[in-house]
């Protein structure tokens, strides 16, 4: 049977499944997600939004409408037997489960909630399990290198789960958009940027990128070359965190730089007060 070629960004993207263990010992399931891997000092990493991990906005709104947040996430990793089959791992969100002393497991930027980024240590292999996965990572983007050069109406794919939804197995689904800001100028108060997609709840976490394969136009880079790819090649831009409010298609992208900057200054923050809420950075799912 011929093999079917399968882009990498497809199942780099993975999906989560947000859960709240009530004071029952049962799992009551909030809502989903997209998360993606990264390295850093040859540990993984879980990239998403800070939202979808806290189940809160920086207004302090619970994103479930059961008024809750999540305690546990889910990751649907790749199957080393075939790709497309996943096996489904649980991460514990907080250090102590009481609800008056949790600490937050995730990674945080300076500037805490208001970023809407964190990266959350992937511990729960299991010794049943830690064979049975593949882990696919992005890299994040080199300072040094050439990247591609992006300008407002450029293309841009958003590779993550709408609805939850999969295209086969545990397989992303990949929505086209374009650059709707200045890629170098921040938006806002923030290393941020923004496109022009169509997107829906699921999304937040998704990875952004430039996708390049033996199809893709030759387009010119930060080193004034203009370079084609032969061999499929993804440059990660940031993480998709939202649309800016329900009734438009402009959707927000934390820079990968962020990510960067978590990673090195490895920060764990309490939970915030709830007078320390207030209505901020963070975008409409």
């Amino acid at each position: 049977m011929t093999e079917i070629p399968i882009s990498a960004p497809t199942y780099r993207s993975l999906l989560l499944k947000l859960y709240w263990l009530n004071p029952d010992n049962e799992y009551k399931e909030l809502s989903t997600g997209t998360g993606f891997l990264v390295q850093h000092e040859f540990r993984d990493y879980l990239i998403t939004n800070r939202h979808v991990l806290s189940g809160r906005t920086t207004s302090g709104e619970y994103i479930s409408s059961h008024g809750v947040a999540p305690t546990h996430v889910r990751i649907l990793h790749n199957s080393v037997w075939k790709l497309g089959e996943y096996i489904e791992l649980e991460e514990p969100l907080f250090d102590e489960p009481d609800v008056n002393q949790r600490r937050p497991r995730w990674l945080e930027h300076p500037r805490g909630f208001k970023v809407d980024v964190v990266a959350l240590p992937v511990t729960r292999d299991g010794k049943d399990y830690k064979s049975q996965i593949i882990r696919h990572r992005y890299e994040l983007p080199d300072t040094t290198a050439p990247r591609p050069y992006l300008r407002p109406s450029d293309t841009v794919h958003i590779v993550g789960f709408p609805f939850g939804l999969t295209s086969h197995g545990s397989f992303a689904i990949w929505t086209k958009g374009s650059m709707a800001s200045e890629p170098e100028l921040d938006y806002g108060d923030a290393p941020r940027f923004l496109v022009d997609a169509r997107t829906r709840e699921g999304q937040s976490g998704s990875p952004v990128i430039v996708h390049f394969s033996s199809n893709t136009p030759p387009m010119m880079f930060t080193d004034n070359t203009m370079r084609s790819h032969i061999v499929e090649k993804s440059y990660l831009l940031g993480v998709y965190s939202g649309r800016v409010n329900k009734a438009s298609d402009i959707g927000i992208v934390w820079k990968a730089s962020i990510v960067a900057t978590i990673l090195k200054k490895q920060l764990r923050n309490p939970l915030p007060a709830e007078d320390e809420y207030t209505d901020s950075l963070i975008p409409t799912l």
